[in-house]
């Protein structure tokens, strides 16, 4: 299970395995859960708003993390004995703007080549688009995906909080769309590989 952890103030992301009885599962991180600030393992000095929100496990059997550090998106990586992927980014963890002050990954799903698309939201200046980053089994950042790397739909309040790639390759995101006064409804965007 994932959360987050407030430690002195500080929001840190958080992973916990849980045995069959309920109890922490030592052979995970050698304590059953494991809490770190991705801004920090990155270099960019520790934040107070890390939230993880989202987590699933790829066809290696790790772990992939999604959420926000900072004002960044973040994906982080570890082994099924929660320990950080040094494959993935180096250090297990990458952090990456989507282009607006506040961006975050609300979900993510995997590409048939095991690539980590995240997907969520970029706030520019108030407006949130939906959004989404597709980063390599190495934790890189792809060139290939769009014409920026990232693809927003452009209303007043969008927020993705689910994602697929379709056969196709096609990437379709759902979730939320206001525009202007009208109420809030369902959204769905799809986007070319």
């Amino acid at each position: 299970m994932v959360g987050n952890r407030n430690t002195a103030g500080a929001n840190d992301w958080g992973i916990a395995k849980l045995g069959f009885n309920g109890a922490l599962a030592v052979t995970f991180n050698g304590t059953g859960s494991l809490t770190f600030d991705p801004n920090s393992m990155e270099g960019n000095g520790a934040t107070t708003t890390d939230l993880v929100k989202a987590v699933k496990v790829d066809s290696s059997g790790r772990l992939v993390m999604v959420g926000t550090t900072g004002d960044n998106l973040a994906v982080a990586r570890v082994s099924s004995a929660g320990v950080f992927d040094v494959t993935f980014a180096g250090n297990g963890v990458v952090t990456n703007g989507l282009g607006g002050p506040n961006d975050v990954a609300n979900t993510l799903t995997f590409t048939t080549d095991g690539s980590i698309i995240a997907a969520g939201y970029g706030d520019e200046f108030g407006s949130k688009d939906y959004a989404a980053r597709k980063f390599t089994t190495a934790g890189v950042a792809s060139t290939t995906y769009g014409e920026t790397d990232f693809d927003k739909t452009n209303t007043l309040s969008d927020y993705a909080t689910g994602v697929v790639v379709l056969s196709s390759g096609k990437i379709v995101l759902t979730g939320n769309i206001k525009q202007g006064t009208f109420p809030t409804e369902i959204g769905l965007a799809e986007y070319n590989p």
